[in-house]
């Protein structure tokens, strides 16, 4: 009899931790849509890898630069960097992140309209998690926001995916 009372408290156990390890990233993106709900950006930003954000988000924005010819020469040139390092700080900051969840960029004019922001959630792999986001004012997929495990239960987002445009 002991031994089917230890074999059923290790069985619940394990079930328990195997839901936990499954759930996690669906508490970790509700509690990132509760955050953008209710402004709170102290949540939001434990929420957030803001170091892997903004490395992705400059080399993205650095190739892109280099692709469409460089950055310009003279003292225009020599500014660009501290204007790409600016826009990638305010963007990866709680603010700014909280500004891309709600469909808004992270540098809005006061007065920018909010658009009304649905979330799709789903796995893409045992250790990364996709939040999608999708614009029902214009009825436009938006930004995606990869997160990664950040440890056995919690996840942070480490990456920042824009939308994908459709061809010309």
């Amino acid at each position: 009899m002991k031994m089917r009372t230890a074999l059923l408290v290790a069985v619940a156990s394990l079930l328990v931790m195997v839901a936990l390890y499954i759930g996690s990233p669906f508490w970790a993106a509700s509690r990132i849509e509760k955050a953008v709900v209710a402004k709170d950006t102290d949540t939001l930003g434990q929420l957030i890898d803001a170091d892997a954000v903004a490395t992705d988000l400059r080399g993205r924005m650095d190739a892109e630069i280099i692709k469409n010819g460089g950055y310009p020469e003279g003292l225009a040139g020599v500014m660009a960097p501290a204007i790409v390092d600016r826009m990638v700080n305010a963007a990866v900051s709680p603010y700014g992140m909280m500004e891309l969840l709600k469909g808004r960029p992270p540098l809005a004019a006061p007065g920018y309209d909010e658009p009304e922001i649905t979330y799709r959630w789903g796995y893409v792999s045992p250790n990364r998690f996709r939040i999608r986001t999708f614009n029902g004012t214009t009825q436009a997929d938006g930004p995606s926001f990869l997160m990664k495990r950040d440890n056995l239960f919690q996840w942070k987002i480490a990456k920042v995916e824009p939308a994908e445009t459709p061809a010309a």
